[in-house]
């Protein structure tokens, strides 16, 4: 047989050989194809968790970024007209930022918890928890604010410059100097600047008119200037103890180590009670704290009660 016959007879061979390494390119093409579909599966997987993850750290971000804000405008020497011009609207910016916070705990957090747990973080539950627990600074500073304007405005700007005027100077003194006229002149030389109230006391000189209604009125005006006082530094104990009582609960709390124990399961059961009761009459002071309601029409209000 010579050589162009043994070639035809491997045609059937080459064939063969040449269908089989079409099928097996074939197979792996496909188990390639396979293997590139199961991998953008996961790398999509990874990229949609990556995501989520990134979206939970910028809240956290934000969250870290406000009381920040807040720490360095407390470090801050507000100017006292500036203060007084927009009190209000402090008082209404941290109490806008409690609630932005409460919002984003009890709303945003609470639905993704419940949604998917296995998706929102511990770290993230806490973090959230931070600016709304009794003790958290921002509720810290807003009680002080708020106590510290009640006492600002306990009195009008007149009445406490009158106060301050006769503090160390009883009214009847100030009768007696301002009936004696030469005294009045003797113990102060009226082209010299006062430097206290006392001095001013000296230098100014009221009508008898107004000396007649003061003298008349000295026994109320005393009662008024002494229950002020009284008022202001009953309020100021009772916010230290408020403040001293949350000192208080946040050591016991961290000592017990009782935040530990919550499971995801527990803070979804309290993010229902939350959901449940947050919008009743529940959590009003009068039910909470016992404290009754104002119901007859007389401008004078009776012990302890409180208008709805």
């Amino acid at each position: 047989m010579d050589f162009k016959e043994k070639c035809m007879e491997g045609d059937g061979v080459t064939k063969y050989i040449r269908a089989s390494s079409n099928k097996e390119r074939s197979k792996a093409f496909r188990e390639r194809k396979k293997k590139f579909l199961e991998d953008k599966v996961k790398e999509v997987e990874s990229l949609r968790k990556e995501v989520e993850t990134l979206r939970e750290e910028n809240s956290e971000l934000k969250i870290k970024l406000q009381k920040l804000k807040a720490y360095n405008l407390r470090k801050v020497e507000p100017d006292i007209n500036s203060e007084a011009k927009c009190g209000s609207k402090s008082n209404s910016n941290s109490t806008t930022t409690l609630q932005e916070h409460e919002d984003y705990l009890y709303n945003t957090i609470a639905k993704k918890l419940q949604n998917n747990p296995d998706e929102v973080r511990f770290s993230t539950i806490e973090q959230a928890h931070e600016p709304v627990y009794d003790w958290s600074d921002e509720r810290v500073q807003f009680i002080k604010k708020l106590f510290k304007d009640i006492i600002d405005n306990l009195l009008g700007l007149q009445s406490k410059c009158y106060h301050s005027a006769i503090k160390e100077f009883p009214i009847n003194k100030l009768i007696k100097m301002q009936k004696n006229k030469k005294r009045q002149k003797k113990y102060f030389d009226k082209a010299q600047e006062p430097k206290t109230p006392k001095d001013l006391n000296i230098q100014i000189q009221l009508s008898d008119k107004v000396l007649e209604m003061i003298n008349n009125s000295s026994k109320f005006f005393n009662t008024y200037i002494k229950q002020t006082r009284k008022i202001a530094q009953t309020l100021i104990i009772q916010r230290n103890k408020l403040l001293n009582l949350y000192q208080d609960y946040k050591l016991s709390i961290e000592k017990s180590g009782y935040l530990s124990w919550y499971t995801k399961t527990d803070f979804i059961n309290s993010f229902k009670l939350v959901d449940y009761l947050q919008h009743t009459k529940f959590v009003q002071p009068h039910f909470l704290y016992n404290i009754p309601a104002k119901t007859h029409s007389n401008l004078k209000y009776e012990q302890g009660e409180l208008t709805e």
